[in-house]
């Protein structure tokens, strides 16, 4: 079962990336479509990622298992 802080952590990183990295995101570059969170599963031990959605075609997966907010930016605006 999953902890709450884990739990926790990972809604208000959901909350983030969704909301506020994504508004970022998509005045930085005007070909960002969506901007998305997502887990590898529910267990404590999965993997996060920002999945980033072009209008052009493609996508960008960016792992930030672990990551701080600060450091979610950061890896995310390493691939920009």
């Amino acid at each position: 079962m999953i902890s709450m802080n884990v739990s926790y952590c990972c809604a208000m990183k959901q909350v983030f990336v969704e909301n506020a990295l994504a508004n970022v995101l998509k005045k930085v570059d005007e070909d960002v479509e969506s901007v998305e969170y997502s887990r590898s599963s529910e267990a404590e031990d999965s993997e996060e990622y920002v999945i980033i959605g072009f209008k052009s075609g493609g996508t960008k997966r960016v792992c930030i298992t672990a990551d701080s907010l600060a450091a979610v930016v950061k890896d995310v605006f390493k691939i920009f």
